[in-house]
């Protein structure tokens, strides 16, 4: 018996490439081979006329610049297509290049100039609304500024990662960067505590403010509890960056300052918050908004004494009694309570009926 064999014949280059063009869906209408290496008129399904490499096609390149953006042609479109998807107009009469600024108008009426390919890359087209700009970096400084209560002392804005000569709310003489700011690392050492001889002498006469007595020894640190005797003669343990922020020397006597609640949340997160502050809570709501929290469903000032903090807890309480546990913290939970909690709130002894 002759055992057959099968003759295997390799595919010619040529014949290879025709073969992958046709299944992109292509046609290569070259009457002749030039070359693995060479270019070759081909038409693409889209019907453009492009040019394309044997080789650069077998290896899983495209047969299309145009389709691809690898050509003007393309590069334009993908650059006309990524400003209309960003609600921008192009300003230029012409196609100027990739790499070349191109005047456009943003969305919100800004007029600057942005590279197509920084258009492709970082999915934005305006320097002024993504913060690149030095004005609108400025006027973002002051604004947080103003809302932290400092005054910048410079007379003319240095650049977003150069310290600017800023006094906080508390009258220090500071130099923090711009950057460092809008990340939130604050304005103030000596209020950050990293000054610790200032921290150290503001924690002292803040307790002499409010007629409590400091019984440890020595400084521990501003963010070390420290024990104390308030002038009801509590014996307490604040930490003096809590006291910076706010919180009150006396744990047992807070409930006769804090005379605010609210309800923050943070939408996109999916999260409701609330909790109790003093005063108009202006600092409180900021740090939240700063985390997200950019939504204010209730924000309850002027309480009488305990009514804040007993409508916490009992918020709390409910809601623990309620099966519904706690995202994050004591005072987190997922918005799906929200109506709970504002039904809770808005009908609270000693909450003001809202109309």
């Amino acid at each position: 018996m002759i055992k057959s064999t099968e003759i295997h014949v390799k595919e010619s280059p040529e014949a290879a490439f025709r073969l992958r063009v046709a299944e992109l869906g292509g046609i290569v209408l070259e009457s002749k081979w030039l070359g693995h290496r060479n270019y070759h008129q081909v038409r693409c399904p889209a019907g453009h006329l492009a040019k394309a490499r044997p080789n650069s096609v077998q290896q899983g390149g495209g047969i299309c610049g145009i389709c691809s953006g690898r050509s003007v042609e393309g590069a334009e479109a993908k650059f006309q297509a990524g400003l209309a998807n960003l609600g921008a107009t192009l300003l230029e009469t012409g196609w100027l290049g990739s790499g070349v600024p191109h005047r456009i108008r943003c969305a919100q009426g800004h007029e600057v100039t942005t590279r197509p390919n920084q258009v492709r890359n970082r999915n934005s087209c305006c320097r002024i609304c993504s913060r690149r700009s030095p004005a609108a970096a400025a006027q973002e400084f002051r604004d947080r500024l103003a809302e932290l209560g400092a005054v910048l002392l410079e007379p003319e804005w240095l650049g977003n990662g150069r310290p600017h000569q800023v006094r906080c709310a508390f009258g220090h003489e500071c130099s923090p960067r711009p950057d460092a700011v809008q990340r939130g690392q604050g304005i103030c050492q000596t209020c950050a505590g990293r000054d610790t001889y200032a921290a150290e002498a503001w924690f002292r006469s803040q307790l002499a403010a409010a007629g409590a007595t400091l019984l440890e020894r020595k400084w521990l640190g501003a963010r070390v509890r420290h024990r104390v005797r308030c002038a009801a003669g509590h014996v307490s343990t604040p930490m003096p960056n809590g006291v910076q922020q706010g919180h009150g020397v006396c744990r047992y006597c807070a409930g006769k300052t804090w005379d605010a609640f609210y309800v923050v949340a943070d939408e996109e997160a999916a999260l409701l918050k609330f909790g109790i502050t003093t005063g108009t809570g202006k600092r409180r709501l900021a740090e939240h908004r700063r985390a997200g929290f950019t939504t204010v469903h209730r924000f309850l000032a002027e309480l009488a004494d305990g009514v804040a903090l007993n409508l916490e807890r009992d918020v709390r309480a409910t809601l623990l009694l309620a099966g519904e546990g706690s995202a994050r913290g004591r005072e987190y939970f997922p918005d799906l309570v929200t109506a709970l909690v504002l039904d809770i709130v808005d009908n609270y002894p000693g909450v003001p009926r809202r109309d």
